[in-house]
């Protein structure tokens, strides 16, 4: 046929003479000349790009084997083009091939174009372009082997990434990258996941990328979306890159890059310098596939360094008042349970975490876990405690009057919220429900007497003329019983000290109150810390104590102080508990 075409040529012969005619592909000849057919044989062409870009992609050379024998190159023709096509000598001008399909070359000269013999091959790129990533098969070094199959004639076989065809295609080559990742951890616990941070990655001043949590585990990856999907970097590009994309393929490209927590996780403190300011975490890709893990102070390439948030923590306390007279009250009792499900209303995974219990100030309550029953802290999803350094870390709890005042209705059975949101803040609970926390040190809660019971019914029916009239002289009907009136709990009645006031003592003399005492302990009595009962201190040897409402020093006859002892309210009774106590101390600020 021509040459590119589909036409069979017509060679002319004239037969004007006798004898034998010879014919060849050129016209008639003489028997030594021949009639030749070509194998059929195609040529190929690559055409190079950048990523997505468009750019072309110079610098590089194919080999290409039948088996594992090499027959050909693919290098860059004209040079500088991007544009690759068959060879027989390499870029570096080493020896031709001259490889023989039998007796045939695989390299056919048809019309001054170098093609390849009809058959099945496959190629990869032996040389890549500097800066790029060599075109190796997934999470190997092993370059890729593309095949590639020729069967029309003459029909230039275009090479791609993905496959081969008669229509044109491209090679992309993608630039070296790497990726950065974060393995977040709470700094009391590095075993316990946190959830719901954000990283921004920069490239000077410009955003490039996001790192955000991948699934549930605490750790984050790069993302060229951030957490809430409202905003993308997916289109952000280096001019010094041809306009390449920063982030491809969730890897950045090679380079100098600052990173920022720009959102902590909730119920924690900010990654942020003395001064307030988010801290920026410097690093380096300089390596393809190189993976970079960031911490609190640097880069690190083990996959198990972590970066730290500290937890918020708050405190809870409360101011427990009669609701006529405001005065205090001692003897409650509250529970704080943790609230561990999105629903307000869902109670089934409350953890019981610590309890509110009366401080050495009346009717003033803190929290404490004297009567947590769990043998370990209780600690949320995450594995921390939620009780640190005497404070609750941040989160929505809940609690609920166990035991009131003697004499006073009880607030049991109904949880009110609160929620600690701020670090080292205070927040005094009321009575509210949904909301039961402020600021305020006057907040108070309160509770209401018990009134009195009902009168008993009225008598009626016969009896003796006295009962049946009134005190009107009336007659016939019943009289009317008083009312009985519940007279208020007595009042513990303070000791008379007949010394002279003594100094306060040091800063935390004061032991904590027995938490329970037996039955038969009467009001007002004197007893231990494990609530058992003393004999009475007589006044003579009480001084009261300065500035300190309710607590006693006991003098020795040489008139040292041997013992302190402080009103409280244990179990609805009121008592005076040995607070502390001196022993052979001449000194007793020193304390024994």
């Amino acid at each position: 046929k021509t040459t590119g075409t589909s036409t069979h040529i017509r060679h002319p012969f004239n037969m004007a003479n006798t004898g034998t005619i010879y014919l060849t592909n050129a016209g008639m000849g003489t028997a030594s000349d021949k009639f030749t057919n070509r194998m059929i044989s195609a040529p190929i062409e690559l055409n190079k790009k950048i990523e997505d870009t468009g750019v072309s992609l110079t610098g590089a050379e194919f080999t290409v084997y039948s088996g594992t024998t090499p027959v050909a190159y693919l290098t860059e023709q004209p040079a500088s083009s991007g544009t690759y096509k068959l060879s027989n000598t390499n870029s570096l001008g080493a020896s031709p091939l001259n490889v023989k399909n039998g007796s045939i070359d695989y390299l056919q000269n048809v019309g001054g174009k170098l093609q390849l013999l009809k058959g099945s091959y496959t190629f990869e790129e032996t040389t890549t372009p500097l800066g790029f990533a060599d075109d190796y098969a997934t999470n190997t070094t092993d370059l890729i082997k593309h095949a590639v199959t020729i069967i029309d004639d003459s029909k230039t076989v275009y090479l791609g990434n993905t496959g081969f065809g008669t229509t044109a295609r491209n090679f992309i080559n993608t630039y070296n990258r790497g990726e950065v990742r974060i393995n977040k951890r709470d700094s009391s616990n590095i075993l316990g996941p946190l959830h719901g941070a954000e990283f921004t990655v920069y490239a000077g001043t410009t955003a490039v990328a996001y790192l955000t949590e991948s699934g549930n585990t605490g750790n984050y990856i790069l993302s060229s979306i951030s957490r809430h999907g409202r905003d993308s970097l997916a289109n952000v590009t280096n001019s010094s890159a041809n306009n390449a994309k920063y982030l491809l393929n969730g890897k950045l490209l090679m380079g100098n890059y600052e990173l920022e927590e720009t959102i902590a996780p909730s119920g924690y403190l900010p990654d942020v310098d003395i001064s307030g300011q988010l801290n920026r975490h410097a690093f380096n890709l300089t390596t393809n596939g190189q993976i970079v893990y960031i911490t609190n102070s640097g880069t690190d390439p083990s996959s198990s360094a972590i970066f730290t948030n500290v937890v918020k923590k708050g405190e809870l306390r409360l101011n427990k008042v009669d609701s006529s007279s405001l005065a205090p009250l001692s003897g409650a009792e509250f529970k704080v349970y943790a609230h561990k499900k999105l629903s307000d209303s869902d109670h089934s995974s409350d953890v019981h975490v610590a309890n509110l219990i009366e401080s050495q100030i009346e009717g003033s309550y803190v929290i404490s876990t004297s009567g947590v029953t769990s043998t370990t802290p209780p600690v949320n999803d995450s594995g921390v405690d939620y009780l640190q350094d005497g404070k609750l870390i941040a989160g929505k709890y809940e609690f609920v009057e166990t035991v009131t005042p003697q004499g006073y209705n009880i607030d049991g059975g109904r949880l009110h919220s609160v929620t600690i949101s701020d670090d080292n803040s205070i927040l005094y609970l009321n009575n509210n429900f949904t909301n039961a926390g402020n600021t305020s040190s006057s907040t108070v809660f309160t509770n209401v007497l018990t009134p009195p019971p009902p009168p008993p019914p009225t008598s009626s029916g016969g009896g003796d003329r006295d009962r049946d009239s009134d005190s009107r002289g009336g007659g016939g009907g019943g009289v009317v019983a008083p009312p009985v009136v519940q007279p208020r709990p007595k009042p513990l009645s303070s000791p008379v000290p007949t010394r002279p006031p003594v100094q306060s003592p040091p800063q935390g003399t004061f032991s904590p109150p027995p938490t329970t005492i037996p039955s038969d302990v009467p009001q007002g009595s004197f007893v231990d810390q494990t609530g058992q009962l003393l004999p009475k201190v007589p006044d003579a040897e009480l001084a009261p104590v300065e500035g300190i409402k309710d607590v006693y020093a006991q003098v020795d006859s040489s008139g040292k102080v041997v013992a302190y002892w402080k009103k409280a309210v244990v179990k609805g009774k009121a008592v005076y508990y040995l607070a502390a106590q001196y022993f052979n101390n001449d000194n007793p600020s020193t304390g024994a």
